[in-house]
């Protein structure tokens, strides 16, 4: 199961995309951000931040 960012998250995503000069950095900052976003409670070693491919042209990134 894949769960995406909402909200403000989701708002930053698509931001920080569209301002990117290098998408690839930008895909990997977004990960990193993203990361550092699970709350504590919640964080797991089998949970990860994975990019997907996307039919729009902002990326599909979340936690699995």
């Amino acid at each position: 199961m894949m769960l995406y960012p909402w909200m403000r998250l989701r708002e930053l995503v698509r931001a920080c995309w569209i301002g990117a000069d290098d998408r690839d950095q930008a895909v990997q900052q977004l990960q990193l951000a993203l990361t550092a976003n699970v709350p504590e409670a919640r964080r797991h070693p089998g949970i990860e931040v994975v990019h997907r491919p996307s039919t729009t042209t902002v990326p599909r990134i979340g936690w699995m």
